[in-house]
């Protein structure tokens, strides 16, 4: 039997990416009634960090900000990145196109980057969003899940032994039937690593530590 304490227990102390991974893969699993009310769950959680974020927002769905994004050999852009992908709107199909643009090109890269945890943990959670991310098409997540494959063979040492056993594999499906999914931003090195439920002052001061970083390396 499986006990929902643990559950919880396992979720929280999960990566960025595995959360990700787990979140957009359960939803599938929801009848539409269920998705109707964790959407409005979710959305009455997301309004709390509305002001903290809302121009994180206005950049992430801006196409002339996308077009300053483009190296992605730099640490730097790929948080702004991961940022802009938890940010953008599911119907913004102009900068969804910029991002996959910037982020296939990383592909020409990746056996030049640093090898290192850090690393390893930025490009799986950018590619775990992207293939994930409804903005995309189905072609262009099919794309994401190849990269992301790819990442968990060069960086296969760097990352945990669970995630290098499967990778994604359920987003060939017809872009009708894909299913929208939410995720939880947090702060560490990439920006979303394994964050605590915390109080309404403590997900505020997160979301605010998160805008002041982007707009600190923006300077």
């Amino acid at each position: 039997m499986v006990y929902k304490e643990e559950v919880l227990s396992w979720f929280k102390d999960l990566p960025g990416a595995k959360r990700i991974d787990f979140m957009c893969r359960l939803v599938h699993f929801c009848v539409p009634l269920e998705l109707r009310f964790f959407g409005t769950c979710v959305e009455d959680l997301a309004k709390r960090d509305f002001h903290y974020l809302r121009d994180l927002e206005n950049k992430s769905n801006s196409a002339s900000e996308l077009t300053k994004l483009t190296d992605v050999t730099d640490c730097a852009m790929r948080s702004k990145l991961i940022i802009t992908l938890t940010l953008l709107y599911s119907s913004n199909y102009t900068c969804s196109n910029l991002l996959f643009r910037t982020l296939t090109n990383l592909e020409s890269v990746l056996d030049n980057l640093p090898k290192n945890e850090k690393v390893a943990n930025e490009l799986q959670l950018l590619f775990t969003l992207s293939t994930n991310h409804p903005a995309f098409t189905s072609e262009q997540k099919r794309a994401f899940n190849l990269l992301l494959e790819k990442v968990c063979r060069i960086y296969g040492s760097f990352l945990p032994a669970e995630h290098k056993k499967k990778v994604l594999s359920h987003h060939g499906k017809p872009e009708g039937k894909q299913r929208r999914s939410a995720s939880e931003s947090s702060s560490r090195s990439s920006v979303m690593s394994s964050p605590t439920r915390t109080p309404e002052k403590g997900r505020s001061e997160s979301a605010s530590v998160i805008a002041g970083r982007y707009n600190a390396k923006a300077k």
